[in-house]
């Protein structure tokens, strides 16, 4: 495919095709690390009785299991999106 005349930020976009990471939330870890920073928001939940915050369970996964920030991060924000998923009922947990 030859696109001339196109800036390559233009010819990048042309080209680009979704991956894995775009479809759809992440399965529940099996085990290793992420699978606590999923452990620690659920146990959290059910303590606190609401979500809890990103801070709370980077908090806690560090205090508990020496999580690093970035892994928790990234973990947390797809549990959550499995939560929004599951309340859609778009999935069976």
């Amino acid at each position: 495919m030859e696109l001339t005349g196109k800036k390559w930020s233009e010819k990048a976009l042309l080209v680009w095709e979704p991956t894995e990471q775009w479809e759809g939330p992440s399965p529940r870890p099996k085990s290793g690390v992420t699978l606590k920073v999923w452990e620690v928001a659920d146990e959290l939940m059910a303590k606190l009785g609401r979500i809890p915050t990103k801070m709370q369970v980077i908090s806690e996964a560090f205090n508990r299991h020496q999580v690093r920030v970035a892994t928790t991060k990234v973990q947390y924000g797809k549990w959550l999106k499995s939560l929004e998923v599951e309340k859609r009922g778009e999935i069976k947990s």
